[in-house]
């Protein structure tokens, strides 16, 4: 049985749609939102990065696409799947479409399990394979993944493999039930420089070979440009720029997108810009010092998130306008950006 001609079908036909997803978490001490009314769509064989620094709400969406967590508000679906209404049993068939590839290899890993039942498990419980035709399949897929001689690989376990070895071992496990969709959330920012390229590029093979979707989650806009059609760019929960990849990157609008090319080494040019940090934390230094206006005082552009644009504290553009109301997303078919003093 080979790889591409029967279980692994290239006829992907299901679109993952998020429309208005807003999850508010709740405790005794504070309520927070970590994400608001977050809209896009990723296509048939399309990939989308979704793309912002720590505590943007990446994660949680991740969690939401795959049915981890629910919207509070908001709908999700994947083809005929309204993933937001399944229940429990429902979601366990669903999960074969939608395969998450982990931040960690290894705690994504069963210790105890063999290279070969890593792969076996999801064949015999997707497909429905016996154990012959599941062996078989996870042989091939493998040597699709890279994880060869297979015969050498076959019986170790994860604590004996290489971080990227680990990594090849997660997506084979992913690709396993032939998914409409993979989630690839921080896929190689645990391994070493010298192998991401490497991981990446197998994702966008098998993408391109079994027709699959991807939605890549990373904090890094220039991996974003290696391997996406699209991106989403997120801050504190809020969709402040999206459009075509090159677009986005060549004519950055946002002063938020701008910063996040300005804090990663762009490969494309000689010189490096210096990083700065850019998590949005009240730790973090200033983007830039910007003096106060009389009409925009400091709690003010502290306090904007509330009911203004969620970067006011930080951006050198801030009027008025952006302490009392949300901008919403405008521009073109293939760029729109968030923001009362930029437009595309």
């Amino acid at each position: 049985m080979k790889l591409d001609e029967q279980t692994f079908s290239s006829h992907k036909t299901a679109m993952l749609t998020l429309k208005e997803v807003t999850k508010v978490f709740k405790n005794r001490a504070r309520t927070t939102v970590a994400l608001h009314r977050v809209t896009f769509t990723v296509a048939p064989g399309r990939i989308v990065a979704l793309v912002g620094e720590s505590g943007s709400g990446k994660t949680t969406l991740a969690r939401i696409v795959t049915g981890i967590e629910k919207p509070t508000e908001g709908s999700v679906t994947l083809g005929e799947w309204q993933v937001d209404r399944l229940r429990s049993s429902q979601l366990r068939v669903y999960r074969r479409y939608v395969q998450m590839v982990f931040q960690d290899p290894f705690s994504s890993l069963n210790p105890h399990n063999t290279v070969l039942q890593t792969i076996v498990r999801p064949l015999m419980n997707h497909l429905h394979l016996n154990v012959k035709q599941a062996r078989l399949q996870a042989l091939e897929i493998m040597n699709t993944v890279r994880l060869t001689p297979t015969d050498q690989f076959a019986h170790k376990k994860p604590h004996q493999l290489s971080g990227g070895q680990r990594q090849r071992l997660v997506i084979a496990r992913a690709i396993a039930p032939n998914p409409e969709l993979i989630v690839a959330d921080e896929p190689v920012s645990m391994l070493d420089v010298s192998i991401r390229a490497d991981i990446l590029e197998l994702i966008d093979q098998l993408r391109k070979r079994t027709g699959m979707s991807v939605l890549y989650i990373t904090h890094d806009l220039y991996s974003a440009r290696a391997m996406a059609d699209e991106v989403v760019v997120l801050y504190k929960g809020h969709v402040v720029e999206r459009g075509n990849i090159e677009e986005v990157i060549s004519h950055a609008q946002h002063p938020y997108t701008q910063l996040l090319l300005q804090a990663i080494p762009n490969p494309w040019k000689k010189r490096q810009p210096t990083a700065h940090r850019v998590d949005g934390s009240e730790s973090a230094p200033h983007f830039a010092e910007i003096p106060a206006k009389d009409e925009i005082t400091l709690y003010g552009r502290l306090h904007a998130g509330d009911k203004g644009c969620p970067f006011a504290a930080r951006c050198e553009l801030v009027s008025g306008e952006c302490l009392q109301a949300k901008p919403s997303l405008k521009g073109t078919e293939v760029h729109q950006v968030s923001c009362w003093n930029r437009q595309v």
